[in-house]
């Protein structure tokens, strides 16, 4: 898991079946991001004594829009993120703006990425 912090793009257990790698693979070299939802949980659980209270003031995700980054940090479309929480896909996209604002970010992996970084995922 070193790798993530580190910088890596995308991180797969080692069981992962051949059509995931290959979409892996893809995704990435066109320069996308995949992190599997448990390893993204164990990140979370490993750096939670690192949140500072300036970064917890100052950010408030709620509980349904850290569940939908995760899923985004994941790799899932709108419409999957749809399914798995059982919303409408408008309403993923209403999160998915909110996360933006919040996070200051300009997209979703820029959003991803200061996440972890912050360990609110």
């Amino acid at each position: 898991m070193a790798s993530i912090t580190h910088g890596a793009n995308g991180f797969l257990l080692k069981d992962v079946s051949l059509d995931k790698l290959i979409s892996a693979i893809t995704k990435v070299a066109s320069g996308g991001y995949l992190i599997e939802a448990n390893i993204l949980q164990q990140l979370s659980n490993s750096h939670q004594e690192q949140l500072t209270v300036g970064s917890l003031s100052e950010i408030k995700i709620t509980s349904r829009e850290s569940e939908i980054l995760t899923l985004m940090a994941g790799g899932f479309s709108n419409k999957e993120i749809a399914a798995a929480v059982f919303l409408a896909e408008g309403t993923v996209k209403n999160h998915i703006s909110n996360i933006l604002l919040k996070l200051e970010s300009r997209d979703r992996t820029q959003a991803v990425l200061k996440a972890l970084r912050l360990a609110l995922i």
